[in-house]
């Protein structure tokens, strides 16, 4: 009942304009570009091992686990992340695009949860975590490129 009653409320709040704007995306997601000085097969090894090591740790206290490596191949990662934050689920997927010498990534995160609108950042943080954790940060030629346009809450971020 109390799921009903969320749900007509939610729906009153988007058809007023509340929610619908241009300014984010309307369903809790996180789209993101990066850049990296090295080819595509480390990238991909180097967050594969971040999901696998931070998949056993069943009690943490922050969100750095409870990953689960759903897919791999040559050209894409998916994985599942449950937040234990606000408990959202996530889907995330990185799809790799070899240069000569550098590796541009893809990623999209999107909760499971068909009437998350606001995520506190987790699908972002989902992302940004494998990629700090994995060290990818540091590497020459890294680059990040989102917004709060394709990123929920992105600016908000603090991961």
């Amino acid at each position: 009942m109390l799921h009903l009653l969320f749900a007509v409320t939610l729906l009153f709040v988007e058809t007023s304009g509340l929610f619908l704007t241009n300014d984010r995306p309307h369903h809790a997601s996180c789209k993101v570009e990066w850049d990296f000085g090295i080819q595509c097969d480390e990238v991909r090894a180097r967050l594969r091992s971040q999901i696998m090591q931070w998949s056993t740790q069943h009690s943490c206290h922050d969100d750095r686990c409870k990953y689960e490596l759903l897919l791999e191949d040559v050209d894409t990662l998916r994985a599942k992340h449950t937040a234990t934050s606000f408990h959202y689920v996530n889907d995330i997927e990185f799809i790799f695009i070899n240069g000569t010498n550098d590796c541009k990534v893809h990623g999209f995160s999107r909760a499971e949860d068909p009437l998350a609108y606001f995520d506190g950042s987790t699908n972002y943080c989902g992302m940004h975590m494998l990629i700090t954790g994995s060290s990818l940060d540091k590497d020459t030629g890294y680059n990040e490129v989102s917004s709060d346009k394709i990123c929920t809450q992105y600016s908000e971020a603090t991961c």
